[in-house]
């Protein structure tokens, strides 16, 4: 089959790596502004077209801009501004389901920091709940064809108090839903090992553990550093960026040897400047080579004006992908989910169904008993 745009749009996908905030369409934020009376910040003019044209960033824009990157964090707070009550973060989460149903998406992994969503009054926890209950309410309108787990970030300019209070409602919820604690936002003030202590509380539990690492740092030698913490001292099931991971033997057989998983954003990095815009710098051939559960992502796809079919046909036209290396990111992205074995399952026959086969057609898979 031809890998055209067609196909990359038409294709069924699965994401692990999505910020509710940074995924948030402008015409959602503006539907939920009107619906729940919210004044946006930073839009002088509130009009739906003035959110649009606030929403695109120049081409090539330099975010070590002062202004360009004020730009960057201002999206940010006019999304979540449509976030801090318990029925518009339920109904952004519920927004965000159906927007990817409408891409195509059989599984997701969206993050929040439940730490961003209280200037309403809510709660850690009342904001971990409304999360799941708009996520939820998605999985049932798209008659369970998109499921979509969230993954609670501590955001990491916070003290050890918040930081701890987050992982203790993460595990609150961990029955409910929750899969996963993550460590987001500013990596070059705030290296990993600050927040070891909310991490270790989950070490002994069924949650998972991803961290942002690897992607900004005052220097080269500080983002492998901070992929080491990440891994050692966090006890990391995932990595978020980990872009100079293909470079460090030792980190890349730690990651095999332990089936970690890889979050890649390629046009994230890109557009941010975390590599210096040629996407061959993140060796995913290399990762695929090497066996790594490497996968591609967004990042925040309503910020960076992209989306996965955007990531996967860029990746494809730089590396030479066909088919078969889409089928492999693919399912590296179902093998490497934070669901159960079921749900797993489920995603893999999603897949099928929507004709693009991840597994194998041996009689002894058992994805063959699902029918």
């Amino acid at each position: 089959m031809t890998l055209d745009r067609e196909f990359f749009e038409e294709m069924p996908k699965a994401e692990l790596h999505l910020h509710l905030d940074g995924a948030l369409k402008p015409k959602d934020i503006w539907a939920l502004a009107q619906k729940h009376r919210v004044t946006l910040p930073n839009l002088p003019e509130q009009t739906q077209d003035a959110l649009q044209r606030y929403y695109q960033l120049p081409k090539g824009v330099n975010l070590s801009d002062p202004e360009a990157f004020n730009r960057f964090l201002g999206m940010f707070k006019v999304a979540l501004s449509v976030m801090q009550t318990r029925t518009s973060l339920r109904d952004a989460a519920l927004a965000h389901v159906m927007d990817l149903h409408s891409r195509n998406y059989v599984y997701a992994e969206t993050r929040f920091a439940p730490q961003y969503h209280t200037e309403g009054g809510m709660s850690l926890e009342m904001a971990i709940q409304s999360v799941i209950e708009g996520l939820q309410l998605g999985y049932e309108r798209t008659r369970k064809e998109t499921l979509v787990k969230p993954i609670v970030c501590i955001g990491r300019e916070a003290n050890q108090e918040t930081s701890l209070a987050v992982a203790k409602a993460a595990l609150a919820f961990e029955q409910d839903g929750v899969v996963a604690l993550d460590l987001a936002c500013n990596e070059t003030l705030y290296p990993p090992e600050l927040h070891k202590p909310a991490f270790e509380l989950t070490f002994k539990s069924p949650l998972a553990r991803t961290v942002h690492a690897g992607e900004f740092a005052k220097t080269p030698e500080q983002r492998v550093q901070n992929v080491r913490t990440a891994l050692n001292d966090l006890k990391a099931d995932g990595l978020g960026h980990a872009i100079p991971l293909p470079g460090q033997a030792d980190l890349l057989a730690h990651v095999k040897r332990a089936a970690i998983r890889v979050e890649s954003c390629p046009l994230s990095n890109k557009i941010t400047r975390a590599i210096n815009g040629d996407l061959r710098e993140l060796a995913l051939d290399v990762l695929l080579k090497e066996g790594v559960l490497v996968t591609v992502n967004t990042d925040d796809p309503a910020i960076f004006g992209t989306s996965l079919a955007d990531v996967l046909q860029a990746v494809c036209r730089a590396y030479g992908f066909g088919k078969e290396e889409v089928r492999k990111l693919m399912r590296n992205a179902v093998e490497s989910a934070f669901c159960d074995h079921d749900e797993e399952m489920r995603a893999y026959f999603a897949f099928k169904h929507k004709g693009l086969h991840l597994l194998s057609d041996e009689p002894d898979n058992p994805f063959n008993q699902l029918g």
